[in-house]
């Protein structure tokens, strides 16, 4: 993997770095909604934002908006479809409702929590 020289290239680093946050669970549910297997339509996400995160009154225009400020690839934002990049960013963001990192009161010891 590596060229040589305790270095790594760009390439390298880029294929390290996808090795490294690969989340099969994201894939899982990507597969689940996508009406093609490799990318979310803003109806398929839609559709994942309506069952999953309980979001009804989310319209196709804001799922593509959603899909231009997430998808990474010029070829996605184009045709408005979403990669797991994308749905992975979009996920961990804050416009994603099952994330709010507002919500959290972590000001007491870990062993609280449980």
């Amino acid at each position: 993997m590596c060229s040589g020289g305790g270095t790594l290239s760009l390439d390298e680093f880029k294929v390290f770095y996808k090795q490294i946050v690969n989340r099969p669970e994201v894939h899982v549910v990507l597969a689940r909604y996508a009406t093609n297997n490799d990318y979310l339509s803003a109806e398929d996400l839609q559709l994942f934002l309506q069952a999953e995160q309980g979001v009804f009154d989310v319209t196709l225009d804001q799922c593509s908006d959603l899909i231009q400020k997430y998808e990474p690839t010029s070829d996605g934002k184009a045709n408005n479809y979403m990669t797991v990049d994308g749905f992975s960013s979009f996920l961990m963001s804050e416009d994603n409702s099952s994330y709010s990192p507002g919500d959290l009161d972590a000001s007491y010891p870990i062993t609280e929590y449980f």
